[in-house]
């Protein structure tokens, strides 16, 4: 299993950006201080170490924290490829699907949203504990997503996505003086 101090001895971590460079140049056609990774499936980076791919999100978690995450690590803002450490969190499975977009097949275009064809109105769902509960039917896609969003805000709370930058998180979460 990788330590951090393996890492370390490898890769410099640069928290602000997110990105691994090269400490060591353990192949010809590795070079030191190049930045290292390769964009995968769904935005995800991979580095290779010792012919073992990780994923660049853990990584960072492993050079900050000296542990792999527990369980899941959640892009904050939902950009896979976004490493910066204030970007990742720890989380649990269902605590990163919360975090997640609207599908791409999403005919609305907002998460929890859907057509109802019997009406043709727009109706809202969201899901609490394993359980699917209708939120009603609206006139329109933008009314529905705005009862998703707010039934989101009381279910999920940090967790709800709502495509806002970690600047407007950081605002939104900040405790109250």
């Amino acid at each position: 299993m990788l330590t951090q101090e393996q890492l370390k001895e490898l890769f410099y971590y640069h928290p602000e950006s997110g990105d691994f460079v090269r400490l060591t140049r353990p192949a010809s056609k590795s070079l030191v201080g190049h930045l290292v990774g390769t964009k995968v499936g769904h935005g995800y980076f991979k580095i290779s170490i010792n012919y073992r791919g990780y994923y660049a999100h853990r990584l960072a978690w492993l050079y900050v924290h000296g542990v792999f995450p527990p369980a899941d690590t959640d892009h904050i803002n939902g950009d896979r490829g976004d490493n910066r450490i204030k970007n990742l969190r720890a989380a649990t499975r269902r605590e990163n699907t919360h975090n997640s977009k609207a599908r791409s097949d999403n005919a609305a275009g907002y998460k929890g949203v859907s057509r109802h064809r019997p009406t043709g109105k727009w109706r809202a769902v969201i899901h609490d504990n394993g359980k699917q509960v209708s939120l009603g039917l609206f006139p329109s896609p933008q009314a529905a997503s705005q009862a998703y969003r707010n039934a989101a805000s009381e279910l999920h709370g940090e967790f709800l996505y709502t495509g806002e930058t970690l600047e407007d998180r950081d605002t939104r979460f900040k405790p109250q003086e």
